[in-house]
């Protein structure tokens, strides 16, 4: 948005971070006047839940017919499945008969006025370092996540030594933490960190250790774990909550699924706690990826679609979140693994078009350092085509459970657009971030986020979300 790029090129001092006491009343875009009382905010409800029973059902019908084509299904019995399945989901009539037409064209407004999102943008950042000109203590290469602590100090987690540094909140450096090595505290390279217990931030190396960490950022303990519940025992895409609950993607059997050229990995998708199963929710596409040969026609591994689709996952304290990209649709589960109405919207068409792609490979060529340009471009030119684009690429869920989910990101698009859903999954805001920026995290209605200068070099800031 116009805010944020005018933030970013107007240089203004951070001031000290600050946030708001109280929790923020609920905002909808969905509605063209407030209500004004009883009968309005009953009228609202009943308007809601019809809604979510109809998206549900839709999404429903939409995923039976898929799976049963995949399954080779006759058309005619995948059809027999799908009616009785919508059936027993609601009480609504069937597609087919006058009652369910007549309420899906009283809707139809509200999902249109429902489907314009109020535009957000970011305040001048309260707190920014790093960037070319930084001095040492700020210097970062290659980022692995950033959060705020509850006495306001930022904590930045590089994958290079030292591997972890804490700012105050006006950016002065307090201290680094975590060296290289493989003993307590000690670092191969920083995949994530994140908030899996209360008031407990665990950073997770790549050799599988998981390093816990106080409030205060004191070290409790480094321990080993091996996800027995997936393949191989490591997560591709992974999410924990304060509460207890961690959900994971598993990489697939990446060397009996390998193909040359394009395929898909899949993958269990499971819901933990205390490392013990509450949820399996089957084999899912875990990535869709490159299966890549030597000279000699050996298989040399394999890499993601740099366009490819993969599942995505996200918790919040009473949600899980999931979805593999196909639609504008994610998938969601209560904590027990029951199904509940997914959230779905509206967004740009996803057919794959190769002059769409060859702009975005120019974007990556043209972004990448200079020595690797050629082999970038021959190996973009060589891309198998994909059967669609992806719908999105990331989930997050702020401390208050909003829902932000990032849309692809196009060629044509002058920022990266987040469609914001509030914790009853009305669509609420978008915001849309700089180009070349990273959202790690919303909390206390701050934006966590970094961005790359014009050397590639990350710059990470705190800002403001202006409603």
């Amino acid at each position: 948005c116009s805010a944020a790029a005018n933030s970013a090129s107007q240089e203004t001092k951070p001031g000290p971070l600050t946030t708001a006491p109280g929790s923020r009343s609920l905002r909808t875009a969905s509605w063209t006047g407030l209500p004004r009382g009883p009968s309005d905010l009953v009228a609202h409800d009943l308007w809601n839940t019809l809604a979510s029973v109809i998206l549900f059902v839709w999404y429903q019908e939409r995923r039976d017919a898929s799976r049963a084509r995949q399954q080779s299904v006759p058309a005619s019995r995948a059809r027999k499945v799908t009616m009785h399945q919508t059936q027993r989901t609601s009480r609504a009539a069937s597609p087919g008969r006058p009652g369910w037409w007549l309420v899906a064209i009283l809707l139809a407004p509200q999902a249109a006025r429902a489907q314009t999102p109020a535009e957000w943008r970011l305040a001048p950042p309260v707190f920014e370092v790093g960037g070319v000109a930084a001095g040492p203590e700020a210097e970062f290469a290659n980022l692995g996540g950033v959060t705020l602590l509850d006495n306001g100090n930022v904590v930045i987690a590089d994958r290079v030594d030292p591997f972890l540094k804490v700012f105050d909140p006006t950016g002065r450096h307090l201290r680094d933490l975590a060296h290289k090595g493989e003993g307590p505290g000690e670092y191969q390279y920083v995949l994530s960190l994140d908030w899996c217990a209360p008031g407990e931030l665990s950073v997770f190396d790549v050799d599988r250790r998981i390093h816990r960490y106080t409030g205060d950022m004191e070290l409790v303990g480094t321990r080993s774990v091996t996800l027995e519940a997936i393949p191989g025992g490591a997560a591709y895409q992974q999410d924990c909550h304060p509460n207890g609950y961690h959900v994971v993607t598993g990489w697939g059997d990446l060397q009996r699924q390998f193909k040359v050229g394009l395929y898909e990995a899949t993958a269990p998708v499971v819901l933990l706690r205390d490392q013990v199963v509450v949820k399996d929710f089957g084999e899912r596409l875990s990535s869709q990826r490159l299966g890549l040969v030597g000279p000699d026609g050996a298989p040399t591994g394999s890499a993601p679609h740099p366009f490819g689709r993969a599942t995505v996952v996200a918790l919040g304290s009473e949600k899980v979140y999931l979805g593999d990209a196909r639609d504008y649709a994610i998938e969601v589960y209560d904590l027990s693994g029951g199904a509940l109405p997914p959230i779905v919207w509206d967004g740009p068409p996803l057919r794959y078009d190769r002059a769409l792609v060859d702009r975005l490979a120019e974007q990556a060529i043209a972004a990448a350092p200079e020595r690797s340009r050629a082999r970038l471009r021959r190996s973009y030119r060589e891309l198998p085509d994909l059967d669609q684009l992806p719908a999105y690429d990331r989930i997050l869920v702020s401390d208050e459970d909003e829902v932000w989910v990032r849309q692809f990101v196009r060629p044509d698009a002058v920022g990266e657009d987040w469609m914001v859903f509030d914790a009853a999954h009305a669509l609420v805001g978008r915001l849309r971030l700089p180009p070349r920026s990273t959202l790690w995290e919303v909390r206390e209605g701050n934006a966590v986020y970094s961005i790359l200068d014009e050397f590639d070099v990350p710059v990470v800031r705190v800002s403001r979300i202006e409603r």
